[in-house]
């Protein structure tokens, strides 16, 4: 084992060092801007993760919804894909 004494030669004021300021502020992430399904193009709908191509051309088939429970109606939408995607959608 080797021991290397890196303060060896340097003055030292007996004081902690003082932490380092960020200078750049960082804003927090926005949130996605929901889906309206009742309005949006089919490739506004598609770009929804979790959304297929298929199951988008389904819902723009499908509408007009009354509620986003409808959408269970649409044939390739399961309550879990619902569940993952409602922060994402609206009508």
């Amino acid at each position: 084992m080797i021991n290397v004494d890196f303060t060896a030669g340097k003055e030292t004021s007996g004081k902690a060092a003082e932490p380092v300021k960020a200078t750049t502020k960082t804003k927090a992430p926005e949130a996605p801007k929901a889906v309206s399904l009742n309005e949006a193009a089919l490739e506004e709908i598609k770009a929804v993760k979790g959304i297929s191509k298929n199951l988008a051309e389904n819902i723009v088939s499908t509408r007009p919804f009354s509620s986003l429970d409808e959408l269970l109606k649409v044939k390739g939408m399961g309550e879990k894909l619902l569940a993952r995607i409602r922060a994402y959608i609206s009508l």
